[in-house]
């Protein structure tokens, strides 16, 4: 027999106002920042196609439609050409986007007690999700459900919910927790390796709901939740918060400023009252250069110049601040692969 501990024994506690816009954190994209600097690509154009701006994202825990939030998920995934990205997100993660609920999740006497209370207080991080616990003779197994269609139908969704739910209840038992399976939603991927790696047990795919099961003796094991990881955590988020601010300004400058300067170290830091040198130190804490900065900002700025047809290859050279079309041309194979007067014949 299965038991219900939280309160969902009907689809009227999901039952969704078609009126009702939920929301999330934004801390919900801690890191996403990091992969594109690591991989390449235009974060900050993808972030507007999203609906999204990056001074929005690197607000202190603020709350972003969660429709946006996933649609720049989505289109992250074929920016980068990286698979699962949910997964992989959640890897980075941790359990640093739950830190307004850090101290709610820890002081509980039991494991069973910090899942109740992540049930009872998730909507203050994410809205339009119920985590639901469940237990029967032998096993536990927690449920992340929602209503919503654009999350109910969306892949990368499961791979980071599930992802996240697994880092959580590895953070609150300890590193000897083991699960017995998770489901997922969505079909059968090619390729289970990653999966498998990251979980660490059988997962199947095609389920209702995103679920992870474990033993049920689990449930009464003491909160381990390390404090020394909870603060870490947390200076997690505030160098997140640092970094994205630090760089938000010098990609906003380069790409304000590009035709008239911006292409040279000293002309950022003189508009942001800082030296030369202390720009520099300051973008190798962040595993970054200027040059990796001018050279995203051109990529993506290149990137829709070239879809407007009036423009032509001489023009965007140019805005691009490149002293001749054949160094615009040499940057554009660098980045797409292919000559810009190529890419433009493949367009409809």
């Amino acid at each position: 027999m299965t038991t219900d501990l939280y309160g969902i024994n009907d689809d009227a506690a999901l039952a969704v106002n078609p009126n009702s816009r939920p929301f999330i954190s934004n801390k919900f994209l801690i890191h996403l920042d990091r992969i594109y600097l690591e991989r390449g690509g235009d974060f900050v154009n993808v972030l507007t196609r999203a609906g999204l701006s990056y001074e929005t994202l690197i607000s202190e825990h603020l709350m972003v439609p969660f429709e946006h939030h996933n649609r720049m998920l989505e289109l992250s995934e074929k920016e980068l050409g990286l698979e699962p990205l949910g997964l992989i997100l959640a890897t980075r993660q941790q359990v640093a986007h739950l830190a307004p609920l850090f101290e709610i999740l820890l002081n509980k006497a039991t494991v069973a007690e910090s899942i109740l209370a992540l049930s009872e207080n998730l909507h203050v991080v994410a809205q339009g999700l119920e985590a639901v616990l469940k237990v029967d003779d032998k096993f536990a197994r927690v449920e992340m459900r929602t209503n919503h269609s654009f999350l109910s139908e969306s892949s990368i969704f499961h791979d980071h919910a599930a992802g996240l739910l697994a880092q959580y209840l590895r953070w609150i038992v300890g590193r000897e927790f083991k699960m017995a399976s998770v489901a997922i939603p969505h079909s059968e991927p090619r390729d289970l390796s990653r999966f498998r790696s990251f979980f660490g047990c059988p997962v199947s795919f095609g389920d209702s709901h995103i679920a992870i099961c474990f033993d049920k003796d689990v449930l009464q094991k003491p909160v381990v939740g390390e404090r020394d990881n909870l603060n870490r955590q947390y200076n997690e988020v505030l160098e997140w918060d640092r970094s994205a601010s630090l760089l938000a300004k010098v990609r906003n400058i380069i790409r304000r400023d590009l035709v008239i300067g911006a292409t040279n170290i000293s002309y950022v830091s003189g508009a942001m009252k800082l030296s030369k040198r202390t720009l520099q130190r300051r973008l190798r804490e962040r595993n970054t250069s200027f040059h990796k900065q001018l050279d995203s900002v051109r990529a993506g700025l290149a990137r829709q110049f070239i879809y407007q047809k009036d423009m032509d290859l001489a023009e965007i050279a140019s805005r691009l601040s490149y002293a001749e079309q054949a160094s615009f041309t040499h940057a554009f194979v660098r980045w797409y692969g292919k000559p810009p007067s190529e890419w433009r014949t493949l367009l409809v």
